[in-house]
């Protein structure tokens, strides 16, 4: 028969060894919380609305208004004004490659297009006449008129686009052949977008 052998005794741990097991145990507990709470916090603060609105007004603002006191690439532009007003992305800090941001591209008056140095005035032209209205029928007013002639005649183009908030200094910069053939492109692509809807 086999001799059997007496099993060594598991050795105790003392009184420090445990507190410092415990320690060492809440550290990484609380290490983890922290970590998983940081990259929660990485992930949505630029998404956060600024400290600027109230407490009580925040969950009542619709998400177009959000956008005003939101700067989510930290330009210094709010993302409402990146969208609407500047032609911007809210989520790029130098959406046009000078090495600046966004801001400052702005305040220096930089051309703001896609090839930063390029004459840009003919699309910040086609933008800002764009966006000043989402159809003719705004743009012209509610008087009838034949709005042939008017595609057709620069001189009643730019009086319009005068009328509904596009500044002279742009407008000066294109001559009347770009212009007729910027306004006849847009009426072609709202033609094609309404007729295939």
């Amino acid at each position: 028969m086999a001799e059997v052998q007496p099993v060594a005794p598991i050795p105790r741990l003392s009184r420090e060894q445990k507190m410092g097991f415990v320690f060492l145990l809440v550290f990484a507990v609380v290490g983890l919380v922290l970590g998983i709470l940081q990259i929660r916090n990485t992930l949505f603060a630029p998404f956060a609305l600024s400290n600027v609105v109230p407490a009580s007004v925040k969950e009542n603002i619709n998400d177009v208004e959000k956008l005003r006191y939101r700067d989510t690439d930290n330009d210094g532009l709010t993302d409402f004004d990146e969208t609407y007003n500047y032609g911007t992305s809210p989520y790029l800090y130098d959406s046009f490659g000078y090495g600046l941001s966004d801001k400052d591209v702005i305040e220096k008056g930089l051309p703001r297009c896609a090839n930063a140095g390029k004459n840009c005035a003919t699309e910040e032209t086609v933008i800002t006449a764009a966006s000043a209205s989402s159809s003719a029928q705004s743009i012209i007013g509610e008087q009838p008129i034949d709005i042939k002639n008017i595609i057709n005649d620069p001189k009643q183009i730019r009086e319009m686009l005068l009328k509904n908030g596009m500044t002279k200094d742009v407008l000066d910069k294109v001559n009347d052949a770009e212009l007729l053939v910027m306004i006849q492109e847009l009426m072609a692509s709202t033609t094609l977008s309404t007729s295939t809807n």
